[in-house]
């Protein structure tokens, strides 16, 4: 009978396909794989003979890879195609903050990580309140001259360091760390007039009380579903607009065919960009 031992010796020799047939041949033999369900889940997808189907259906039409989400499930962080940082927030919400942010901007984030990186390198500043303090010193090392990422012990402490922020109104507040419902009760309190809040794992139970709060203050929101990277299932980020906020971001926006994303074209942006490349050549008599 096949162990889960066994399954790791070839994952941790490099032998991602020899793993995926032996976790196959193990599920057959009803050998007991609930201790790395997920894992072992995510090898079968990496094992997968994608170069095979890249032989049928062309890699940038495939938006598992276009959008990095292969990648990602392979390395176990959030990153696009090209290894570069993005949220670990639902593809949908990527697109629409992509379609969105302003340079200007100043961002706020409880919880820190590659979505810090993210926000960097499309905002003014970014500052970051969290909650573990090896994670903050492990994360602060990678943060480029705008972006901040401080230590909250303390439910306190966390929530403080917004309070507290030089930055007198912010554009952007993200909730995606610890203490999701307290962070939401004050969320608006530096909240610039047309800002937004982008709250994550929204559908989870245990967030209820944040959501209907915010909610309950009058805020316009958009629940944005679907996959995100590194794992295989559904999961929603929600944006809240204030009453300024939701015209300013629904109206003027690039048509969908001009659309730049972290996570990748569209099938169709692929098919088309010849054409638009022909287009933009052509000059007007």
């Amino acid at each position: 009978m096949i162990k889960e031992e066994d399954v790791y010796s070839l994952i941790n020799a490099g032998k991602i396909n020899d793993a995926g047939r032996c976790i196959v041949k193990g599920l057959a033999e009803g050998a007991d794989f609930s201790k790395s369900a997920v894992v072992f889940a995510h090898m079968l997808v990496i094992s997968f003979p994608w170069k095979s189907c890249f032989k049928l259906v062309q890699p940038m039409w495939n938006h598992l890879y276009t959008s990095g989400w292969l990648n990602s499930l392979a390395l176990g962080r959030p990153l696009n195609v090209n290894n570069k940082p993005i949220p670990w927030i639902t593809y949908a919400a990527i697109d629409f903050l992509d379609s969105v942010v302003k340079p200007e901007w100043n961002v706020f984030e409880w919880g820190s990580g590659n979505s810090t990186l993210w926000w960097s390198g499309k905002v003014s500043s970014v500052l970051a309140s969290e909650s573990s303090r090896e994670w903050q010193e492990e994360v602060s090392k990678k943060m480029p001259p705008n972006a901040k990422v401080l230590f909250g012990g303390t439910v306190q402490e966390y929530l403080d360091i917004y309070r507290h922020a030089s930055v007198e109104k912010f554009d952007v507040v993200v909730i995606d760390g610890d203490h999701r419902n307290e962070c939401a009760k004050i969320a608006c309190d530096k909240l610039a007039p047309g800002g937004i809040i982008v709250f994550d794992n929204s559908d989870m139970m245990v967030h209820d009380e944040g959501m209907k709060f915010l909610t309950d203050k009058g805020l316009y929101r958009m629940d944005f579903w679907g996959l995100i990277p590194s794992y295989l299932y559904k999961n929603c980020t929600s944006v809240f607009f204030t009453d300024e906020a939701l015209p300013r971001m629904l109206k003027n926006r690039r048509i969908p065919g001009l659309h730049e994303s972290s996570v990748g074209p569209s099938c169709q942006q692929v098919i088309d960009a010849p054409l638009r490349a022909a287009a933009k050549s052509v000059t007007p008599d």
